[in-house]
């Protein structure tokens, strides 16, 4: 589910039976509202709650994937993390050649050894031909369309738009344990993510 309470958004997961599932879990996305870039830096301020198996990203798609498919039009992951590991997210750019499970990507190493239960800052600095992501204002992972791995295309030079995610069960969640999730206002178990602010600074190229 998806709400704003107290100026701030909230993602969030719980236990009900939909659509052949089992679980219900909140998703926005900026696709036809409003798009970003080429270029500039996306941050985020996030504080993030206790629950195994359970996802959150804020992921960039690029606004022509309904014509030229995925992964060419591009996904930039400005911030990955599965709550069973909260000291290690990660940030990755796919497109052709690079996506799925063999992106070009980078996982966090820095002083923090958990995310979850604290305010954390994610920048991701969007620039032509490089694209850096930060953690608190630490630098840890750089990708280039330089790389090797990009020879079949940089698609990351147009406009993107935003998704702010979470899921239950994934791959990258893994193994669901709702004894780890914490208790919500109506007494369910909930798994939640919060957003302080998601901001978006075009930049002007030269």
């Amino acid at each position: 589910m998806v709400n704003v309470a107290g100026g701030r958004l909230a993602l969030t997961a719980q236990p009900a039976s939909k659509n052949g599932f089992s679980y219900i879990a909140g998703t926005i996305s900026s696709k036809g509202r409003r798009q970003v870039g080429p270029h500039g830096r996306l941050t985020t301020r996030q504080f993030l709650h206790p629950g195994y198996g359970v996802s959150v990203g804020v992921c960039l798609f690029g606004m022509n994937i309904d014509s030229v498919g995925w992964p060419a039009a591009g996904e930039i992951d400005a911030t990955e993390i599965a709550l069973s590991r909260p000291g290690s997210p990660f940030g990755s750019a796919h497109g052709p050649g690079y996506s799925g499970d063999s992106p070009i990507s980078g996982t966090y190493s820095g002083p923090l050894s958990s995310l979850v239960g604290r305010w954390v800052t994610h920048t991701l600095e969007w620039e032509p031909g490089v694209l850096r992501w930060a953690i608190d204002g630490a630098v840890y992972h750089e990708a280039r369309a330089t790389d090797p791995r990009a020879v079949g295309g940089w698609p990351f030079d147009a406009p993107f738009f935003v998704v702010l995610t979470m899921t239950v069960g994934s791959y990258l969640g893994g193994a669901i344990d709702t004894r780890t999730w914490p208790k919500g206002a109506s007494g369910v178990k909930t798994a939640r993510a919060e957003f302080d602010f998601i901001r978006f600074e075009q930049l002007v190229d030269a």
